[in-house]
């Protein structure tokens, strides 16, 4: 049992993006104090409603200097955007800044818009997050690398510095929005997170991750699952409803939204799961989101059950993500610090008995 938190760094009515940025900051100091493991942020482009950390590696740099003990990561960056060599340079600095505190996560996309702004044609993504990730994970290993092609171009006599201080590279996630790609992060014997999946959804990932490890390591120990969720932790429900109801809503309904962008006709076959998991999202009402587990809601007593129903599925870790839609800073904030200073200690308790 493990608890981490997640942040989109979406822009705010009201806030300027710097603002924006120094509340990131704030929450993360707050994650730390309270004993969170780790604090992701993410990869996302072009709209600023969405999020405003288009290259996060340069964020967890300025991270890396005003923490110390909480583990910090992109979740995810997505290398069908990103040249391999680059990829790997800058995990190696992170590792190296962050004095071996960090973490790292791939995915190969799933917006439209961005992909069309990077110039990726869609029915490649796959394809080229194979072979990218194949060669990040070959620089990363190896002190030296002969050659390499890749989606980008090929190169001769590479050598990534700087030196490794978690070896041979940091811990390695993959973003799984499906069955398919949680089998795939088993496969390539990443962890694997999930986001916003229900109970039975979440099981199904589960079993599909464990599937793909067996192909990549019959005899070993499976690698970790982790689910991200939207939460608000109040004193009363009164509050919860106020502060926290409305923008996750409202976040939902434009979240789910920016993923469907998609025909409902000649979608690139590798992407009918996506469309079809956040369709489920979209049809959901409140409180079914918060009975099918999707998300964490409601009092300190409330959250505690919600979250040991998740543990109980085969979760790992519970990545939260506080920080949602038009949430005003001060209620977030308030919420994190509920959740570290009683919602976590009353988990931790109840599972040691």
């Amino acid at each position: 049992m493990d608890f981490t938190a997640f942040d989109l760094t979406q822009a705010v009515t009201g806030y300027s993006h710097a603002d924006v940025y120094q509340h990131l900051f704030d929450q993360v100091k707050i994650a730390e104090d309270g004993g969170m493991s780790a604090y992701y942020i993410t990869e996302h482009h072009f709209d600023p409603g969405y999020n405003l950390t288009p290259s996060p590696n340069v964020v967890l740099g300025a991270l890396s200097q005003r923490t110390s003990k909480i583990r910090l990561g992109v979740m995810t960056t997505v290398l069908p955007y990103h040249h391999p060599v680059r990829v790997a340079s800058e995990i190696r600095e992170l590792d190296l800044l962050t004095n071996g505190r960090l973490e790292v996560a791939y995915g190969r996309g799933a917006i439209r818009h961005e992909q069309d702004g990077w110039g990726v044609p869609r029915d490649e993504t796959s394809e080229r997050f194979e072979q990218i990730f194949d060669v990040v994970k070959e620089l990363l290993v190896n002190d030296e690398v002969d050659s390499y092609d890749s989606p980008w171009g090929s190169g001769v006599n590479i050598k990534i510095v700087p030196d490794a201080v978690q070896k041979p590279h940091p811990p390695m996630w993959l973003t799984a929005v499906s069955e398919t790609s949680s089998y795939k992060a088993g496969r390539l014997g990443l962890h694997c997170c999930t986001a916003f999946r229900s109970l039975e959804e979440r099981a199904e990932s589960i079993a599909s991750y464990r599937a793909g490890w067996e192909e990549y390591d019959p005899d070993g120990k499976p690698g970790l699952v982790q689910s991200m969720h939207q939460i608000f932790v109040a004193e009363t429900i009164e509050e919860a409803n106020k502060w926290g109801r409305p923008q996750l809503e409202g976040w939902l309904d434009h979240f789910v939204k920016v993923l469907s962008d998609r025909p409902t006709q000649n979608e690139e076959a590798s992407y009918e799961t996506h469309k079809r998991v956040n369709q489920k999202l979209l049809d959901s009402n409140f409180q079914a989101l918060i009975d099918d587990n999707r998300i964490i809601f409601g009092t300190v007593d409330q959250c505690v059950e919600q979250l040991e129903r998740l543990f109980d599925g085969g979760v790992d870790i519970f990545s939260g993500y506080f920080q949602f839609g038009e949430l005003d800073f001060d209620a977030s904030n308030r919420s994190m610090k509920l959740f570290c200073d009683e919602v976590m200690p009353r988990l931790k308790k109840n599972a040691g008995k």
